[in-house]
């Protein structure tokens, strides 16, 4: 009985969660004008690039100092890193607000901040096995700005003022994050932490590169649109990113719930568990595309505007969830057997081959999402070959699931050029 409340509890908390995470863009982009969503999207694409090279892969420890008990890092190390980083991002964030700089500048740096402690805390109770209070963390970024925006709508604040307040609410939530991880840190040992710095920070490194190729893959969409269109067209591709990205569900109340099995569970139990992820994933993906025709009504009119228009568009994008999710359990198993060096190697070389091509072929022509998606589609596909290959020579092997993803992933684009 008392295993039954629990997960009646935890999927109650995922629900209410990942439903206000999934949501709460929508709210956004039905509430502030289209260059006002627009350039939020874009801050919030290049904070999660920063925060991931910011931290220097000092999140990313955590499961292998709490879990796994590794000596080459200490909590105090990644307290110390993550307080001095983002007390900085915060004071950039109010200069640049002073001198009345590009609103991207100053959002950005707050977003940053904000992404980096929230990515923190998130881990930190996943790794404590605490899943329910990770997701509500999960969903504190987009859940407090959704509110704002509602409150500025309730009290008739106009659309050209909601930025204003947006920014404000962020602040606000940034201090707060500051606040409770310094209160931690003076509860660990100040000698220490310095002590262990150095080498928490060598620890990290390795898997914030990795993370940052991976993002790099997967969501950078909204980074790359941003820089090569305009804000209206951000807005239109984030609109169709963001209604898509529901089957990534099935991915995360699986990954949440087990985050500290799949530390501790032996390998041969992952190659059994991480295809039916896969699967859920896929799935999820053929349910939302059979019922896309429907879901204008759940999801407002800012996605039927944006779906009616670029209705192959939004389909690839839905058909990169399962993509997304493979990329992420390969980045679980390579942090678990610390093969991250091998992966990042690789992977750094192909982008480096593969970016400048794709943004030359891109530049030279008018950006728009029908040319945009599909060159994005291939980045990704290609990424997560070289992430396969790359594992495959560390001595990892894990055949049903990649073929499960790059077969599904293959079927399921071909189909959505045709239709």
């Amino acid at each position: 009985m008392n295993r039954l409340s629990r997960l009646f509890f935890y999927l109650l908390s995922f629900g209410l969660a990942r439903g206000g995470l999934f949501v709460a863009p929508i709210v956004l982009a039905n509430l502030l004008s289209p260059a006002d969503y627009g350039t939020l999207e874009l801050a919030q694409a290049i904070a999660s690039m920063g925060a991931l090279v910011l931290t220097l892969g000092t999140s990313g420890t955590v499961p292998l100092i709490l879990i796994r008990k590794i000596k080459m890092a200490s909590w105090g190390g990644v307290l110390l890193h993550q307080i001095g980083i983002v007390t900085a991002l915060l004071l950039v964030a109010l200069v640049a607000w002073h001198f009345d700089t590009r609103p991207v500048v100053w959002l950005a740096a707050a977003c940053t901040g904000t992404l980096m402690l929230q990515g923190l805390w998130s881990v930190t109770l996943k790794s404590h096995g605490n899943g329910e209070a990770s997701l509500l963390m999960d969903a504190g970024f987009w859940g407090i700005l959704s509110l704002a925006a509602l409150a500025a709508y309730l009290f008739s604040i106009s659309v050209a003022q909601r930025g204003t307040l947006i920014f404000f609410a962020l602040l606000a939530y940034l201090t707060a994050l500051v606040c409770w991880t310094f209160w931690h840190f003076t509860q660990t040992m100040p000698r220490d932490a310095l002590r262990m710095y150095a080498s928490t920070v060598r620890t990290g490194v390795p898997l914030m590169a990795v993370s940052l190729l991976a993002l790099l893959a997967t969501t950078s969409g909204r980074l790359g649109i941003g820089l090569l269109s305009s804000p209206e067209i951000t807005a239109q591709y984030a609109v169709l990113f963001r209604s898509t990205a529901l089957p990534i569900v099935a991915h995360q109340i699986i990954i949440v719930a087990r985050f500290r099995q799949i530390f501790e569970s032996p390998v041969s139990e992952l190659e059994r568990g991480l295809p039916v992820i896969v699967g859920l994933v896929a799935a999820s993906v053929i349910g939302f595309w059979l019922c896309s025709n429907l879901a204008g009504f759940l999801l407002g009119p800012a996605f039927v505007s944006a779906f009616t228009q670029y209705r192959t568009e939004g389909l690839l994008i839905l058909t990169q969830c399962i993509l997304w999710s493979a990329i992420a359990l390969n980045d679980l198993v390579n942090t678990r057997a610390q093969s991250a060096g091998a992966v990042m190697r690789s992977s750094v070389l192909y982008f480096a081959l593969v970016l400048p091509i794709a943004w030359w072929f891109l530049s030279s022509r008018a950006v728009s999402l029908s040319l945009f998606v599909p060159v994005h589609s291939v980045v990704m596909a290609g990424f997560y070959l070289i992430q396969v290959m790359a594992m495959w020579r560390s001595g990892l092997r894990l055949w049903r699931t990649w073929g499960l993803a790059l077969g599904s992933f293959t079927i399921l684009s071909i189909q959505a050029r045709i239709v």
